[in-house]
C-alpha cells in the first residue's frame, strides 16, 4: 500500500477568493484537510450526524448540500507513502489553522 496515499482538501464553493497558505493556493476557502487511500476523500460526503467523527465538518458539508452545491475536493499531493501523507496533512492543518482554536478556517479537530 506504500506510495498510494494522498492528501486532499475540501473547499467551500460558496466562498470564492484567493486563499494562499505558503506554496498552496486555492480559489475557494478550504474547510477540511485529510489524507487517505482509494476513495477515502469521498467518505465525508455520505457521513451522517450519528457516524461522523467531526460534527464541525459534517455541518459545513450539510449546509453546502442544502444550497444545492457540493464541496470542491482537490487532491494536493498523490502517490506518497503514509508517513509523508501524515506529515503533509499535519503541516497543512497548522499552516491554514483551525476554527476550533481560532487559528484559521479549517473544521479539522486533530492536528496530527
Amino acid at each position: 500500500m506504500e506510495g498510494k496515499y494522498y492528501v486532499y482538501v475540501y473547499l467551500d464553493p460558496r466562498k470564492k477568493g484567493e486563499f494562499v497558505y505558503g506554496e498552496y493556493k486555492f480559489k475557494y476557502e478550504p474547510f477540511y484537510v485529510g489524507k487517505g487511500v482509494n476513495n477515502r476523500y469521498l467518505k465525508h460526503l455520505t457521513e451522517t450526524e450519528k457516524d461522523t467523527e467531526n460534527l464541525f465538518k459534517f455541518r459545513v458539508i450539510e449546509k453546502i448540500k442544502s444550497e444545492n452545491l457540493i464541496p470542491i475536493i482537490t487532491k494536493i499531493v498523490v502517490d506518497i507513502e503514509e508517513s509523508e501523507a501524515y506529515k503533509i496533512e499535519s503541516e497543512l492543518i497548522k499552516l491554514i489553522g483551525r476554527r476550533c482554536d481560532s487559528t484559521g478556517c479549517l473544521t479539522n479537530i486533530v492536528t496530527d
